[in-house]
């Protein structure tokens, strides 16, 4: 749960023992997901499997897996009133959060909780990967920008922010980037 908390997000977790999923393939932790406001009901749940791919003739491996319904989904997003009006495409991403080692994912879990709570979509990867594979990804998803979190954040409290379309790169004091995430200062 403390990485729920970095993300911003811990308040609306909540642990409960008593969760029980009708289905007998799970082997550990069951989660659910609902909806606030006038929908209570549940968005998506799912667990831990941990033999269920070698049931199934695969090799022997663990998972984790969920379901969810685009209807219930698209019902709360209506009454929510966040249901985009142009669905042709997918939206892009303002912000792509990228951990240059291992050691700032969690800053940039934190980072990604603060920037969504703002309002900006921020997205990161949850698999270890290098600098140049996370870019691809942010290019993937149409982001803006890349912020990389890396040494200068540890020695000096900065991040790097690249804009994806100019390829110009700069580095912006943390305070400043997160009073306006998408400012590009003049040259």
């Amino acid at each position: 749960f403390s990485l729920l908390g970095r993300m911003g997000i811990g308040e609306y977790c909540v642990f409960d023992m008593g969760v029980v999923r009708g289905l007998a393939y799970y082997t550990g932790v069951v989660f659910e997901a609902f909806g606030k406001g006038e929908m209570q009901r549940a968005i998506c749940g799912g667990g831990r499997y941990d033999q269920l791919l070698e049931v199934l003739g695969g090799p022997p491996m663990t998972g984790v897996g969920f379901g969810s319904s685009d209807v219930v989904i698209e019902v709360l997003l209506r009454e929510l009133g966040r249901l985009p009006t142009d669905l042709a495409g997918p939206p892009g991403v303002d912000l792509y959060l990228i951990d240059a080692a291992a050691e700032f994912f969690s800053t940039v879990l934190e980072l990604a909780g603060r920037l969504r709570q703002g309002g900006y979509r921020a997205e990161f990867s949850y698999r270890r990967q290098s600098v140049g594979k996370q870019l691809k990804a942010a290019s993937a998803c149409r982001a803006t920008r890349a912020v990389i979190v890396g040494q200068e954040y540890a020695e000096r409290r900065v991040v790097s922010v690249k804009d994806l379309q100019s390829g110009r790169q700069i580095e912006l004091a943390l305070d400043a980037f997160l009073a306006d995430p998408l400012q590009w200062p003049a040259v």
